[in-house]
């Protein structure tokens, strides 16, 4: 019995182009395309839009783990931890704060050739971003292994040795790609959180401290204003887009399972993390400061409605290893967001200041002129951005009933990577349990003001990130390239 041809109109017109686009570069070759083409997505699984609802069938734990005996130890008396991530920008200034507040040796699991290479990409990461005492690298102890794969890339004797020797785990490791699907990024994302469950089962449990994201729940509420709160049920019904949204709901449900058997299991919720506040040391791959450049190189903003939740990477780091080191901290979640969000026009207003030249635009007219400076020989700086905004012409919008609305792709595709990234205004993220936590400490987000933003100008201007301004301002530090 023949098989019936394949749904097209599950797929976008993006991944149709790239179908058409790969089926043309198999026939060039000579390859058969009948039996091997790409198959469209047949569930949510690789829904650029899906309910939480859809995706709960993703979420399986093996029923092996399950803690082999109770915590040892107290928090404050960890000899021994491991931290994934480590050669990230959050990973940076977590082993940072682990070295400070801590005595503990700190294994970091890396994905490299040997451990000479692990070893110069975690010191190499970390002069970059956090200068740290010489003293203390010989803390650091690298584990080469990969997130992806069974067991973390380990043989099974290295593995159980880890697992004897570590006291707790900062599962901070994360694939990040807004316009990946879900199926890419479950292998580091969903797969490699349940190897790291299972580390932490073997022999006694050891507590795991999971990165996860606010982006867990939808950014834009329905009417009225909408508070999530840290203790809200991830069962919300809501739509959550592209595959790292997806990836990392099902991921933190994943660990609430584990929890259930009795894992002791932390969760921490930051928002969308950027520069230290005080050296202004900001990951330049990350979507707002490439938005940010976008905006520089074409002398254009979008003139959006909107505020920007930015909360400096040296709070969520600092609040982060402080709560870890709390017995009450154990089963709890925390979000770690900045309680005063910017608005996008205040975000234009510093860059002005900062010495560039800056017009508001309608967002289709900035959106013409995005992608029309990436088809030109000068469009380098902006086409990082492209394939987010080049799949309609419409402007973002918060109103989505349902998926496959008539502006679906529209709003998928282009609004909803904005409002993920955007803090709607409709919605806050109640911080009460980090705050408590943190309460007679000297542990506050910063707020972002228009001094702290220009130590980001300055640490892109000297990085080579972005060109020099074009009117000089005294808080902008210009200076050779690092």
């Amino acid at each position: 019995m023949s098989q019936p041809p394949p749904d097209l109109s599950l797929l976008s017109p993006a991944e149709k182009r790239a179908l058409l686009t790969e089926l043309l570069e198999r026939r060039a070759r000579g390859v058969p395309t009948a039996a091997s083409a790409p198959q469209p997505p047949r569930s949510a699984r690789d829904q650029f839009a899906a309910r939480v609802s859809d995706l709960a069938a993703e979420v399986e734990l093996d029923p092996a783990i399950r803690p082999d005996g109770p915590p040892g130890g107290r928090p404050a008396e960890r000899a021994h931890v491991l931290l994934t991530g480590a050669t990230g920008f959050l990973g940076a200034f977590l082993l940072h704060e682990l070295l400070e507040q801590t005595g503990a040796v700190v294994s970091c699991l890396v994905r490299a050739a040997d451990v000479d290479e692990a070893r110069r990409r975690i010191e190499r990461n970390l002069a970059y971003y956090v200068p740290d005492r010489e003293d203390r690298r010989s803390r650091v102890v690298p584990v080469v292994g990969d997130l992806s794969k069974p067991l973390l890339g380990l043989t099974q004797e290295q593995f159980d040795d880890l697992a004897a020797r570590v006291d707790a785990i900062y599962h901070n490791g994360a694939a990040v790609n807004w316009i990946s699907s879900y199926s890419r990024l479950r292998p580091v994302n969903v797969a490699g959180t349940q190897e790291v469950l299972r580390l932490a089962s073997r022999g006694r449990a050891k507590p795991v401290h999971v990165v996860s994201s606010l982006s867990v729940f939808p950014l834009a509420g329905g009417p009225g204003d909408t508070v999530v709160r840290e203790q809200d049920n991830l069962d919300h019904g809501g739509i959550l887009f592209g595959g790292y949204t997806q990836s990392k709901w099902v991921a933190e449900k994943v660990v609430t399972v584990a929890r259930s058997r009795g894992l002791p299991v932390v969760v921490y919720r930051p928002g969308i993390i950027t520069g230290h506040s005080g050296t202004g040391a900001w990951n330049t791959d990350d979507f707002v400061a490439q938005l940010l450049k976008s905006w520089v190189e074409l002398g254009v903003a979008p003139d959006l409605d909107g505020a920007i939740d930015m909360t400096p990477v040296d709070y969520v780091s600092r609040a982060m290893v402080h709560l870890s080191l709390s017995e009450q901290a154990l089963g709890n979640v925390f979000h770690l967001v900045n309680p005063r969000p910017v608005h996008l026009r205040e975000l234009v207003d510093w860059i002005r200041s900062s010495g560039y030249p800056l017009e508001l635009r309608s967002y289709d007219r900035w959106r013409t002129e995005l992608l029309s400076r990436a088809g030109r020989a000068d469009g380098r700086a902006v086409s990082p951005l492209t394939p987010l905004f080049s799949a309609a012409p419409t402007a973002p919008s918060r109103e989505r009933d349902r998926p496959g609305s008539a502006d679906q792709d529209t709003v998928d595709r282009i609004g909803s990577i904005m409002a993920t990234q955007y803090a709607a205004q409709s919605v806050r993220f109640d911080d009460q349990q980090a705050r408590d936590g943190l309460a007679g400490t000297s542990i506050v987000c910063p707020r972002m003001d228009e001094d702290v933003f220009a130590r980001h100008v300055s640490h892109f201007v000297r990085t080579g990130f972005l060109r020099p301004p074009v009117h000089a301002d005294r808080r902008v530090l210009v200076g050779p390239p690092y």
